[in-house]
């Protein structure tokens, strides 16, 4: 593992044009980030985590493992998979096309599913390879992120019960394994899609507790993202129980972190609500 971490901190430094005092500026020291690199020192969550976000990838790139075919060089699939972690689909799409990986590669399956829905709008064709691609999957690591991309594939097309049962699965799975941090953005998206589902059924109470789980892990392992939607969901289900100034208090954390990441839609539909609260 550390020589996994070791060898991405160091592409992606050097990709980012920074120096290792550069990168270590308040996060911890230069020697450190000498020693993580060197496979020498394993970093913690918390360093992990601010390292990822000062070279602009989601702390879970650092834990996805790949086969490494020949005809495929790591940096071309750490680079693919980089992309995908963005959502620049398109490039995505572009280094497949160019990487000549095989057809029925599982990693290349994955991909080619995620280009297919959002680039292409296939969505029944994402499906089927993506399916595919977790049956070939080599790894425990590849099955967990591809079984949370389909159930939130099949959350965008409206096929709520696969979702749901995507990301129950997926939790599943997880609570078998032994703790680790390369596991809490799955954790994350799992507790979310369950919460969203919940509250489309109507099940508030089911997904206030996925709310309060999610919100939880984003705070201990200070992770913002998903911290939004879990305030959101949760200020909703509030005022669907006339709960109106605990609603208040989620929504406007909620909003706050909204303003952050730029989000005016979700912004505008918490000034409704907030605005039903004060009715």
């Amino acid at each position: 593992m550390k020589g996994e971490i070791a060898r991405k901190v160091h592409h992606l430094r050097k990709k980012n044009a920074l120096t290792q005092a550069e990168l270590s500026k308040g996060i911890c020291t230069q020697a450190q980030i000498s020693n993580i690199e060197k496979g020498i020192l394993n970093p913690s969550s918390i360093t992990l985590f601010h390292i990822a976000q000062r070279l602009n990838v989601d702390m879970n790139y650092f834990f996805d493992h790949q086969l490494e075919p020949a005809h495929c060089p790591q940096t071309t699939k750490d680079q693919i998979r980089l992309d995908a972690i963005k959502g620049e689909f398109q490039k995505v799409q572009e280094q497949l096309r160019a990487a000549n990986l095989a057809q029925d590669d599982s990693f290349c399956l994955w991909h080619e599913a995620l280009c297919a829905h959002y680039v292409d709008r296939a969505t029944e064709e994402a499906i089927s390879k993506l399916e595919k691609g977790y049956n070939k999957a080599d790894t425990t690591s590849n099955q967990f992120f591809m079984l949370a991309d389909l159930g939130s594939i099949y959350a965008q097309a409206g096929m709520e019960e696969n979702a749901h049962h995507c990301f129950q699965t997926l939790l599943h799975r997880l609570d078998e394994q032994s703790p680790h941090v390369q596991y809490v953005p799955l954790y994350i998206r799992a507790y979310l899609g369950n919460a969203q589902y919940m509250f489309k059924k109507g099940e508030y109470a089911e997904a206030e507790y996925y709310c309060v789980a999610g919100e939880q892990m984003c705070l201990d392992y200070q992770v913002l993202i998903g911290l939004a939607q879990f305030f959101y969901i949760y200020g909703q289900c509030l005022v669907k129980r006339f709960q109106y100034d605990d609603a208040r208090i989620y929504l406007k954390k909620a909003k706050k972190l909204l303003y952050i990441e730029q989000n005016r839609v979700k912004m505008d539909q918490i000034d409704e609500l907030l605005a039903l609260c004060r009715t």
